[in-house]
């Protein structure tokens, strides 16, 4: 079953990956022949840029397909809600922004997937979509000084 959804994450991520390139080498296909360097690598620049937003949305991607997939990878039979904890004095009053939840996701690293196959490319490209929902949620975590079971699983995989 997990081995079904890593394949379709995989797909996903694969499919995704393709559009862009595909993309990309349209728009820079265009370039005339006469174009001086400067432009050209002004015109690259502006493909892969991070900050930019890109509203190029494959044909067969849509949001019900992308909830409909994270809905299923996210479902969890044995969740158990965290109980409040009295060991904390009291919570801090600050929220986490979702400015800064973005500007984290913006700047992510190239990593390796974690438990939920989501690689750091696609969370830097969905980081204006994430940063609300994912800024809810730790603040939320912290002023009611808990922290999900699922948050403290890890999956360690030494390297040889």
């Amino acid at each position: 079953m997990l081995a079904d959804r890593i394949k379709e994450a995989s797909a996903l991520a694969s499919r995704i990956g393709q559009t862009i390139k595909c993309r990309c080498s349209a728009q820079l296909s265009r370039l005339d022949a006469n174009t001086d360097a400067k432009d050209t690598w002004q015109q690259v620049r502006q493909l892969t840029r991070r900050s930019q937003s890109c509203s190029i949305v494959p044909d067969n991607i849509t949001a019900q397909s992308l909830n409909d997939h994270y809905a299923s990878v996210s479902t969890d039979e044995s969740h158990i809600p965290s109980s409040l904890k009295h060991t904390c004095s009291s919570p801090p009053t600050t929220d986490i922004s979702e400015i800064e939840v973005f500007r984290i996701l913006d700047h992510l690293h190239h990593t390796s997937t974690g438990l939920d196959n989501i690689p750091a490319w696609f969370l830097r490209l969905g980081a204006a979509l994430f940063s609300r929902p994912l800024a809810y949620l730790f603040s939320r975590s912290i002023s009611t000084a808990t922290v999900p079971c699922q948050w403290k699983r890890a999956f360690n995989v030494p390297i040889a």
